[in-house]
């Protein structure tokens, strides 16, 4: 897919920009200043492929609504489709009518591509580039995933590395540690070894441990059976430090009750009794008195309060006389107000009498006209003040259009005399695109020659006359040569490994030979098997033993006794110093065992070897003759197969050059028989203008010409056109203006007669202009509301008068009743019969409220008399019950003591429940029992030295426990045969966990070395066909500073990128410059733009200012890199550096370039 035309209408700082992308050559480079919209279109064309998003900063300036972005696109079979994009949720694609589309229409062209994928491998800016190749150090993003594919799987054979060094190093290292399996069993089997040594049993060493248990065991029953007694002596002790205290107490309080004994016959509370029975007594005498005090004042008060019956029956006169006299005032209050109104309301028309020519005191009411008549006359003058600005302005309106008439009636003559009022037989949109055709001709032309000149120079470097000699020449092709190299050098790689692998076989057999040598030379080694033979002889020389024994045929001769034993214990000494020698020498056995296993491997991977040399060396001859019969021409030609594939590359490269050029050369000739019929319309185009060709004048400066006489003559034509209408159209307007006037005119004439007629029903001059008639209406409508306010306000003055008539009245018949001397002012009089009469009204509701308390009064106190006397007869009774007098202070000092009684004996009471709470349950019996009268400081002496016994003996139980425990474990061992049998048991265990761990060390080590070798071989051997590529554009961009791209594993395991130079030395990208790492970068994403526009529809390519930070002589190599791309994939190389635009302008001189330059903004 192609971009041919990118239009933006009212998007970002736009109102409108179109930007046309010439078809001429497949790179265009758009140069502009800053501001002038390249970063816009860039934007504008992800928003048109892929939709306006519904918040954009493009809307910033004008908005969302008209914001649409157009483009022009052309796909590879030259299908030319133009669509315009609005913003919204659904149909928001266009075709160039308008009509909505579906965004399946874009979605053939542009596949699986969506907005994220096309801003990542379609689009590339300065900013882009430069994170892209930061993101080449640590292998992210899709160029990471690219290496790590490419390291063929090296990745995981690391991983694999790293786990066989962490379990090598769990297992055996020559520095001791206890996390390492071999060290953990040398442990092992040196304690289960001790173990077995320390459990040899003797007679006298069991009878010293069994009287040790024995002595241990009684000490310790006696250590506890006077921990027990001492714990008894200090629990009562304590007891009795705790209660004693009470006790003492206790008998104090018997000694003071003893002084109360006559009056163990009145009850505990008596005192209480008489106390409260005293106090009521005097609390209802005082509340008695009080009550008689206060009735003798309610009296009092009640009858100082006398009332007038006269003022109480005039209740509700005098209530109505107040609320007439409420009237009156507020009618008193507004009379000035009402008498101004009359006053306001008569000058108001001051100015109808002026104007009708009468005097102040003249009558308007006799004289007010109907409504009717006012209604006639304001209608009329209304009208002629209408009808005044009509006839003016139909007037103006009909000068006007005559004026108008006349000027476009002189254009038209004009135009007909100047030949514009005939069309042109022809127009500049027919020519629009002629010299853009004629120059695409021209570049395909000339490219065509270049194309051929170049084949010609290629095909003779090579040797031949021409493409036939050179197609006819029998040569394998490129891949089948590869492929030949490619299995000569895997048959000479295996070769050599081959080789390698049998030299380090025969070196690993003969040193695992000296090894074993050495290690056998220091004499017999205490192996497994060795172990086992000597516990065979052992249980031999112990079976004729234990069969005599058991059968009780003991030989009868001393000698043969000895000897029998004498064997037995030599095979058991053997045997337990090889078991003893078997684990410190265990590294030495298993040298011993790995040297052996190494001497039969390496002996059996050295024939192996030889056997495989032997194969790959037959194999690499027979291929080698084989490929020289199919191609002896080529064969002869060229020795070697580098030189056979360069020039099978080479060749192929002509062929398709010619075949390329052959088409430039058809192009070409089919552009130049499309233009001829064109061409022939220009020149009669020019004839029919009158514009002769000139000789040395540019076809496109003629097109200029001819499109611009043209146009002119267009926009003469539609100027004539558009006043031809103008003058059929305002003909009729102007005769319809001066029938509108003489109709006004008319309607004027009748209006005067109507309105002298109206005039005279009012009695007015038929000379008043309809102007002033409007006033005199308004002052007459007026008027009509403000006689009637005067008439009102007269109404109301009279019945103020007749309202202070009435009160006059009533004060006159009240005063005379309730015998008043009232002021002759009637408001004053009646204030003075209102305020009178709330006085009186104040001392009834006072009586009222005074009434029930004086009763109530008088109730209480037959009340307090009652309590005095029921007080006073209880405090008789409680004298008689002690025999004593009421009056006097004998009941009193009896009450007294009745309370000191009291006191005393609660207190026993709670000396009492105390000895109870600290007792432990005992009475006082028997706590006097324990006490026996000793002195309180002797007891707490006793208990301190009770206590630190007990802390001794707590002592010489824990250490007696220790002692008991220890001599049991001692005795218990001597009885336990398991304990020695697991001994053995473990140190036999550890010492075949010893064994295995130095074997699969061993394992481990050589699986080390052949994975590494493989490693190396793959990562010289394996690369990704898109990682090669790469490699090749990258040494195009840095002019051969590097000859390519590697990829590696670090030391971490992880892919990484490398450069290669032509010396072949590796560069990190770590050390490479930015811009080295941007060329990196770029030539990585060509080689993914050229494998995906192998598959599917290629999409534009689009670039800003990806040169900012290339030197000259590589930006100028990156310039010619993306021409050669461009040739099968459209690139837009958007830049704002005249330093970029000047190099292009060479590519565009041998047409592999076009260059397009936009203006800033305004």
């Amino acid at each position: 897919m192609r971009l041919a035309e990118l239009t933006l209408e009212r998007y970002g700082a736009f109102a409108e920009r179109s930007l046309a992308i010439p078809s001429t050559a497949g790179l265009t480079v758009i140069y502009g200043p800053n501001e002038a919209g390249k970063s816009t279109c860039l934007a504008a064309l992800s928003d048109f492929l892929f939709g306006i998003p519904e918040r954009t900063p493009h809307a910033s300036l004008f908005g969302y609504d008209g914001m649409r972005v157009g483009a022009t696109l052309v796909d590879a079979n030259g299908t030319e489709l133009t669509l315009r994009r609005r913003r919204g949720r659904g149909r928001t694609l266009t075709d160039a009518a308008g009509a909505p589309l579906e965004d399946s229409t874009l979605t053939r062209l542009l596949g699986a591509t969506t907005r994220d994928r096309f801003a990542t491998l379609f689009g590339l800016n300065h900013e882009t580039l430069r994170s892209g190749g930061s993101r080449l150090l640590t292998a992210d993003g899709d160029i990471g995933r690219l290496v790590v594919e490419a390291g063929g799987g090296l990745r995981s054979l690391m991983a694999r590395l790293d786990a066989i060094d962490d379990e090598a190093d769990k297992l055996f290292s020559t520095r001791r540690s206890a996390d390492r399996a071999f060290y953990q069993a040398l442990d092992a089997f040196d304690a289960a070894d001790r173990e077995v040594k320390q459990h040899t049993v003797t007679r006298d060493g069991y009878e010293q441990s069994r009287k040790a248990a024995d002595g241990a065991n009684s000490k310790l029953t006696r250590a506890r059976a006077e921990k027990q007694t001492v714990s008894a002596d200090i629990s009562a002790l304590e007891r009795l430090v705790r209660a004693v205290p009470h006790l003492l107490e206790l008998d104090r309080l018997a000694v003071g009750l003893g002084d109360y004994d006559d009056l163990e016959s009145l009850p505990a509370n008596f005192g209480g009794q008489v106390d409260g029975a005293i106090a009521n007594r005097d609390a209802a005498i005082a509340a008695l008195e009080d009550g008689e005090v206060k009735g003798e004042r309610l009296v009092q008060r009640l009858d100082a309060l006398t009332v007038s019956k006269a003022f109480i029956e005039a209740e509700v006169r005098i209530r109505d006389l107040v609320e007439q006299a409420i009237h009156v005032r507020k009618a008193r209050a507004d009379r000035p107000n009402r008498l101004k109104e009359i006053e306001t309301a008569e000058a108001g028309l001051a100015t109808l009498r002026r104007m009708l020519h009468l005097g102040a005191d003249a009558d308007l009411t006799a004289r007010l006209p109907s409504q009717a008549a006012l209604d006639q006359v304001q209608k009329l003058a209304t009208e002629a003040i209408e009808r005044g600005g009509a006839i003016a302005a139909a007037r103006e309106r009909s000068a006007d259009l005559a004026d108008r008439l006349q000027t476009v009636n002189l254009r038209l003559e004009g135009a007909i005399t100047a030949g514009h009022d005939k069309p042109a037989a022809f127009s500049a949109a027919q020519f629009a695109g002629l010299a853009a055709q004629a120059a695409s001709a021209d570049v395909v032309r000339r490219q065509a020659a270049q194309a051929l000149a170049r084949v010609a120079a290629t095909i003779g470097a090579l040797g031949f006359s021409n493409v036939e000699a050179l197609a006819d020449f029998v040569c394998p092709n490129a891949e089948a040569i590869r492929a030949e190299q490619a299995a000569r050098t895997e048959l000479e790689t295996s070769l050599g490994s081959q080789v390698e692998q049998k030299v380090d076989a025969e070196k690993a057999a003969k040193a695992a030979s000296e090894t074993i040598q050495a290690l056998e030379s220091a004499g017999p080694v205490a192996t497994d098997q060795a172990l086992t033979e000597a516990r065979r002889a052992r249980a031999e020389a112990w079976s004729p033993l234990r069969d005599a024994y058991l059968d009780a045929n003991i030989p009868s001769d001393a000698a043969v006794r000895r000897a029998g034993v004498d064997a037995y214990e030599h095979h058991r000494t053997d045997a337990d110093d090889l078991a003893d020698r078997r684990a410190a020498e265990a590294q030495h056995a298993a040298n011993l065992v790995l040297a052996r296993q190494q001497l039969a491997n390496s002996t059996m991977e050295a024939d192996g070897c030889s056997t495989l040399i032997a194969d790959i060396t037959q194999r690499l001859e027979r291929r080698c003759m084989a490929f020289a019969q199919a191609f002896p021409e080529a064969a002869a030609r060229f020795g070697q197969l580098d030189a056979l594939l360069d020039f099978a590359e080479r060749r192929t490269q002509a062929i398709d050059a010619a075949a390329a050029a052959g088409l430039l050369a058809s192009e070409a000739d089919r552009h130049a028989s499309d233009l001829a019929p064109m061409i022939a319309v220009f020149r009669s185009a020019q004839q029919a203008m009158n514009m002769p060709s000139a000789k040395g004048q540019a076809f496109a400066v003629e097109i200029q010409a001819l499109c611009a006489a043209l146009a002119r003559h267009e926009t003469e034509h539609a100027d004539y056109r558009r006043d031809l209408r103008d003058s059929e159209a305002l003909t009729p307007t102007a005769k319809r203006a001066e029938q509108d006037l003489s109709d006004l005119s008319t309607a004027h004439l009748a209006w005067q007669q109507a309105w002298s007629a109206a005039l005279g029903s009012l009695s007015l001059d038929a000379d008043l202009a309809p102007e002033s008639a409007g006033g005199l209406i308004s002052e007459w409508a007026g008027a009509r509301g403000t006689l009637r306010t005067i008439a009102q306000t007269s109404s109301r003055l009279v019945r103020m008068d007749e309202d202070e008539a009435a009160l006059k009245a009533e004060i006159l018949a009240l005063s005379a009743s309730l015998d008043l001397s009232l002021p002759e002012d009637l408001l004053a009089a009646a204030d003075l019969i209102a305020a009178r009469w709330q006085e009186q009204d104040a001392i009834r509701l006072q009586r009222a409220a005074l009434a029930p308390d004086v009763d109530n009064a008088k109730s209480d106190c037959a009340l307090l008399e009652k309590a005095e006397q029921d007080a006073r007869g209880v405090l008789a009774e409680l004298a008689s019950s002690a025999g004593v007098s009421v009056d006097g202070e004998a009941l009193r000092s009896i009450a007294s003591r009745c309370a000191s009684r009291a006191k005393l004996l609660e207190t026993k009471t709670l000396v009492e429940r105390s000895i109870a709470d600290v007792s432990d349950g005992l009475d006082v019996a028997a706590l006097r029992e324990q006490w026996a009268c000793r002195d309180l400081d002797a007891l707490r002496g006793a208990l301190v030295v009770s206590r630190e016994r007990s802390t001794q003996l707590e002592t010489e139980v824990e250490e007696a426990i220790l002692a008991h425990k220890t001599a049991q474990d001692a005795l218990d061992a001597y009885a336990s045969e398991s304990g020695v049998n697991r001994a053995i048991a473990e140190r036999e265990s550890a010492a075949a966990r010893m064994q295995a761990a130095v074997e699969r060390y061993v394992e481990l080590t050589v699986a080390r070395a052949l994975i590494t070798k493989a490693i190396d071989r793959v990562r010289s051997e394996q690369q990704d066909p898109l990682v090669s590529r790469a490699g090749e554009l990258f040494a195009y961009t840095t002019r051969g500073e590097f000859a390519g791209i590697d990829t590696d594993i670090d030391d971490k395991g992880l892919p990484v990128v490398v450069g290669r130079r032509q010396s072949g030395a590796a560069v990190s990208v770590a050390a490479m410059s930015d811009g080295t790492r941007d060329q990196l970068f770029l030539a990585f994403r060509l080689a993914s733009l050229e494998n995906y526009a192998a598959s599917t529809e290629p999409l534009p390519f689009v670039a800003d200012d990806i040169l900012v930070h290339f030197d000259d002589e590589r930006g100028a190599a990156t310039l010619d890199l993306l021409a050669r791309f461009a040739e099968t994939n459209q690139v837009l190389l958007f830049t704002h550096h005249k330093s970029v635009r000047d190099d292009a302008r060479r590519l565009e001189e041998q047409g592999s370039a076009t260059i397009v330059e936009i203006g800033r903004v305004g």
